[in-house]
């Protein structure tokens, strides 16, 4: 009984290692582009986190220079910094957010 009971908890615990998890932050992710002045270049890049708190971000072009200045992160406050990142090209642009 004991062999059987040991052989079950060795099982149960290799399976575990092996699953996979496909709940992740990743998974959870959705990225939205939108053209916000009608140039037809992406203007604000949203990152939202479905079902989590406190994670979504984005980053915005304010002078619609085809570059993003200002990341802003919404978290228990809103937390603003700059940025030189080139905005992304061949993407979908959403309707005015």
């Amino acid at each position: 009984m004991r062999v059987l009971a040991f052989f079950l908890l060795v099982v149960a615990t290799s399976w575990t290692g092996c699953a996979t998890h496909r709940d992740t932050m990743e998974s959870r992710e959705h990225i939205s582009y939108y053209d916000r002045n009608g140039d037809g270049k992406v203007d604000l890049e949203k990152h939202q986190y479905r079902g989590v708190a406190d994670a979504d971000w984005e980053l915005r072009d304010d002078d619609y220079d085809g570059r993003y200045e200002k990341k802003i992160l919404f978290g228990v406050g809103i937390i603003e910094s700059a940025v030189d990142l080139p905005v992304p090209s061949h993407v979908r642009v959403e309707p005015k957010p």
